[in-house]
């Protein structure tokens, strides 16, 4: 492992549980717009070795982290640290009925591809607006 995959890795560690205890005390409304008020870092590595190197660090850290996380807060993971890298990316949130339940999921998109799901994801959930839609 390089060093900024183990940077960028132990980044997410920190990151999955508090951002899974920042979504209770928030709630993702607040928790969301305070990562998308973060500015854009600038940075010196091309893009899709960044992106690349953050969809590998919350991969590791929710394999092997002491808490996984849900889908919801290692995409919000991932947003904030695409951002210290310089890259804009949506939160995108859907939802499905599977029998009598309604189920949610979140994923990440940078230019309209999927970073950390299928690519379609969006076909097996129905997209909701955007946090910035419905605000």
């Amino acid at each position: 492992m390089s060093p900024r995959d183990l940077r960028a890795t132990l980044s997410a560690l920190v990151l999955l549980p508090a951002l899974w205890i920042a979504l209770r005390i928030l709630g993702l409304r607040r928790l969301a717009g305070w990562i998308e008020r973060r500015p854009l870092a600038q940075s010196e590595i091309d893009r899709p070795t960044a992106i690349d190197e953050a969809v590998r660090a919350v991969a590791r850290a929710s394999r092997r982290g002491a808490g996984r996380g849900t889908c919801l807060s290692q995409s919000l993971a991932l947003v904030h640290l695409l951002r210290r890298r310089g890259i804009q990316s949506a939160l995108r949130l859907g939802v499905r009925k599977s029998g009598e339940r309604m189920e949610a999921h979140a994923w990440v998109e940078a230019d309209g591809v999927v970073l950390n799901d299928s690519a379609d994801v969006a076909a097996r959930f129905v997209p909701l607006p955007s946090l910035d839609e419905v605000r």
